[in-house]
C-alpha cells in the first residue's frame, strides 16, 4: 500500500533527519495506527531496521554510512540506540492509545515474539543488563527484556 511505502522510505533514511523530537512525533503517528490495525506491528519492527548498515546499498557510498544508523546510540547514553529510543517511546504511546487494556504491549511483544536482541548496538549485546537498567530508568518499562 502508500502507507507501508511511505513508512518505508521514511525509515531508511530515519537517522539522516537530526531532530530531537524526531522519536515522539514519529510514535505518535504509528501508535494508533497499529492499535487500529491500520499498519502490522511486524511491518513497523522490520521497517524501523531499514537504517542498518546490512540494509544499504552495497556500493561505493557504503564508506560514508555511519556505524550501523538506527542503531548508533542516542546523545548522552552509551547503551540507549537511537532504535531503542524510537521503541520505547512507540510502547508508551501504545499504552496510552490503549488505555483500557493495561496489558496491550505486553500481550503485542509476546504475540509477536519481540527480542530487543536486534535493535541494541549490535558489538554490545553482551551488556543487555546495562541496557535494560538504562531502558527501565528511561523509558519505564521492563516487558521488553
Amino acid at each position: 500500500s502508500e502507507l507501508n511505502a511511505g513508512f518505508i522510505k521514511f525509515f531508511s533514511n530515519y537517522t539522516s533527519e537530526d531532530n530531537p523530537n524526531l522519536a515522539k512525533c514519529t510514535v505518535q503517528l504509528l501508535a494508533p495506527l497499529i492499535v487500529d490495525n491500520e499498519i502490522n506491528f511486524t511491518d513497523v519492527l522490520e521497517w524501523i531496521l531499514k537504517d542498518t548498515r546490512e540494509n544499504q546499498p552495497q556500493d561505493d557510498m557504503l564508506k560514508f554510512y555511519q556505524g550501523d544508523g538506527i542503531r548508533n546510540y542516542i546523545k548522552k547514553s552509551k547503551t540507549i540506540t537511537s532504535v531503542l529510543e524510537l521503541l520505547g517511546e512507540l510502547f508508551k504511546e501504545l499504552k496510552e492509545a490503549c488505555f483500557e487494556d493495561s496489558q496491550y504491549v505486553k500481550k503485542l511483544l509476546k504475540k509477536y515474539n519481540f527480542s530487543v536482541d536486534r535493535y541494541v548496538n549490535q558489538d554490545d549485546l553482551g551488556k543487555k543488563d546495562e541496557i535494560q537498567t538504562e531502558w527501565i530508568s528511561k523509558y519505564g518499562l521492563q516487558f521488553a527484556f
